[in-house]
């Protein structure tokens, strides 16, 4: 009687070990799915680069107007400097032929800001802007 009881007793402490052994092996998965999927979604973030855009507006356009601005120029970046000619910003995520004028250079500093602020009094370059043109 006394045999049969540790026998029991002996399955019983094997059944509980294979139990904690399956579950700490489980929970192992788990974790290494969650960090393979944060991996993934690491490796997908998307990069803005910066290209060349050039202000194809006139006097009369808004010089932070994503529409007034092409990847190709139309004119020489020369001349007295009246307005933005040349300008470095990443293309917009929703139209990839427009300058993204939402895009921060800096915190709390959009390239919009930058644009008007190269202007301000006597025309200065900056991060966005590169260069200034005559009307």
């Amino acid at each position: 009687m006394a045999t049969l009881n540790i026998k029991a007793l002996s399955a019983g402490i094997s059944l509980f070990a294979l139990f904690m052994v399956g579950t700490i092996s489980a929970k192992a998965n788990t974790h290494e799915g969650e960090k393979k999927e944060k991996e993934v979604k690491a490796a997908t973030k998307k990069i803005l680069v910066n290209q060349t855009w050039y202000f194809t507006g006139t006097s009369n356009n808004d010089i932070t107007n994503a529409e007034s601005y092409s990847s190709e120029a139309d004119a020489p970046c020369s001349g007295a400097p009246q307005t933005i000619c040349e300008i470095d910003a990443p293309a917009s995520l929703d139209n990839p032929e427009l300058p993204d004028m939402e895009f921060e250079v800096e915190p709390g500093v959009t390239v919009a800001d930058q644009i008007e602020a190269s202007l301000q009094g006597s025309p200065s370059l900056n991060t966005t802007v590169k260069s200034h043109r005559s009307f």
